[in-house]
């Protein structure tokens, strides 16, 4: 089996129904001298920000709980879009502060941190 990765930009209807089709796509395959139909199977690598207030720093690295012990291929893509992105490396979980009822679900997934980024704007202007 092979794999390609490719990233996608578009309106989101488009997206979804490109998506979708993708999804419904099968081939056929001779094994053990029997043909066979197999599904291809679509596998998202998304990247995300969140936008939040500055205070709530500590709360939200909790909540998100990004990944410490990456593998060498994650970290160093994580340090190569930090970099692109202007950001900073997630500062680790103090463990002082209350977490709120901030309750995500998490399960059968992995989240990588890849950076912060301190908003450019303070007071409705903008830092430069």
């Amino acid at each position: 089996m092979s794999e390609i990765i490719f990233a996608i930009r578009g309106n989101k209807d488009r997206v979804d129904n490109f998506i979708t089709d993708l999804q419904k796509k099968s081939f056929w395959r001779i094994y053990n001298k029997q043909k066979m139909e197999i599904k291809g199977s679509l596998k998202p690598i998304q990247l995300y920000g969140y936008t939040f207030p500055e205070e709530y720093t500590q709360q939200v690295v909790k909540m998100i709980d990004p990944r410490e012990n990456c593998d060498a291929p994650i970290e160093k893509f994580g340090f190569i879009i930090r970099k692109l992105l202007g950001a900073e490396k997630i500062p680790k979980w103090d463990g002082k502060r209350r977490i709120p009822d901030l309750v995500v679900r998490r399960r059968f997934m992995n989240i990588w941190g890849l950076g912060l980024k301190k908003d450019r704007y303070l007071d409705g202007e903008e830092q430069i």
